[in-house]
């Protein structure tokens, strides 16, 4: 019975010896390929970044395109807006031809105001108008706006209110 187990234990030794030399190979092997594995995944994902980075840039380049299409509609409406009220004050005043030095001085007086107060070059053009309809004459009213507009500004009150104010006080004073 003891040479059983001496056998036995000689087998089940290489046995053992073969089950461990077939896992270290079979480790080996799969060390070999996981690493294969991974050097394509990493050549795959800088590609897929490259494709991911034209992508964003073509997006960033899609996006101020849109922006910039946006600001030239915006530009254009003001434009519009500017011309409609700046023709309007003119008519107010009697004014109909846009090519007459009055017309072009109540545009530069409304465009001024754009430019040097918290109001824009449409709420100046309309100021002029609400002066017209006031009984204002051009060149007085081209004279006011600037101060008119600061007035509005300091009292916190509409234009119009300013005006309003403005005009029964100078009455009150004659």
């Amino acid at each position: 019975m003891p040479e059983f187990i001496v056998v036995t234990a000689f087998k089940s030794k290489d046995q053992m010896s073969a089950d461990l030399k077939a896992m270290g190979l079979n480790a080996k092997n799969f060390g070999q390929i996981a690493g294969l594995a991974f050097s394509k995944a990493k050549v795959s994902a800088l590609g897929f970044r490259s494709v991911l980075s034209g992508i964003l840039a073509a997006g960033v380049v899609q996006r101020g395109l849109g922006l910039l299409r946006q600001g030239l509609g915006t530009l254009a409406e003001e434009a519009l807006h500017f011309d409609s009220a700046i023709t309007g004050a003119a008519a107010a005043f009697g004014i109909y031809d846009r090519q007459s030095e009055a017309f072009a001085g109540l545009a530069q007086t409304a465009r001024e105001v754009g430019k040097t107060t918290e109001y824009t070059a449409v709420q100046g053009a309309e100021g002029l108008r609400f002066l017209a309809k006031a009984g204002w004459d051009v060149a007085t009213s081209m004279k006011a706006l600037p101060t008119l507009v600061n007035l509005a500004t300091a009292s916190e009150e509409t234009f119009e209110a300013a005006a309003v104010k403005a005009v029964d006080a100078a009455i009150d004073s004659c």
